[in-house]
């Protein structure tokens, strides 16, 4: 894409040297730089986050599965009543969990997009 923007300026600057048009394109010429740079800068991933978020999760779901034989053992008399409300705590935490590791796995977007938006 530069070197086509390059070219472009180039061409303009033969034709229409020291008009308006010709500051236009080299204008063009280096945002189109300036962007690139910060793409290339965007791209890179940031393995911290991504290491502290993935122990996060693993933490996250070792302690679930370390919850569920505990609860399992606590009581022995299980009504109809008892495993209804058990799924729906079940199912409270399951989703509590998926939002949790949705929030932690795309925090490197989220911290490179909010990096974008401030000048």
């Amino acid at each position: 894409m530069i070197t086509t923007v390059h070219r472009l300026t180039l061409r303009i600057g033969d034709r229409f040297a020291g008009r308006g048009l010709h500051q236009t394109c080299v204008d063009l010429e280096r945002v189109a730089r300036d962007t690139q740079a910060t793409v290339a800068r965007i791209a890179r991933p940031n393995y911290w986050i991504q290491i502290v978020s993935l122990l996060a999760i693993l933490v996250l779901i070792a302690a679930v599965v370390s919850i569920g034989p505990a609860v399992a053992s606590g009581s022995a008399d299980f009504t109809w009543l008892t495993w209804v409300e058990a799924a729906v705590e079940v199912s409270n935490l399951l989703i509590f969990l998926s939002v949790a590791i949705y929030f932690l796995w795309s925090l490197d977007v989220r911290l490179k997009r909010g990096g974008l938006l401030q000048p």
